[in-house]
């Protein structure tokens, strides 16, 4: 949710208010998810599993895509 607040894809004010993306703070959410991934793999199920590399899929992509 952090990493999904700095981009600017959650809203928490005004429905017209629209929040600027601040690519240098979602970074680290996304590193630390990524460590997460290293640190537990193998030990999760492979839903847990799946969840954490769909959800690292789409906030790496979503990254790229407001950085580019």
């Amino acid at each position: 949710m952090q990493t999904q607040m700095h981009l600017g894809l959650m809203h928490f004010g005004e429905k017209d208010e629209e929040s600027e993306p601040n690519l240098a703070l979602p970074r680290h959410p996304i590193d630390l998810l990524a460590a997460l991934e290293e640190k537990t793999r193998g030990n999760l199920s492979s839903e847990a599993q799946r969840l954490i590399e769909t959800a690292l899929t789409e906030l790496r992509s979503r990254f790229v895509q407001f950085s580019g």
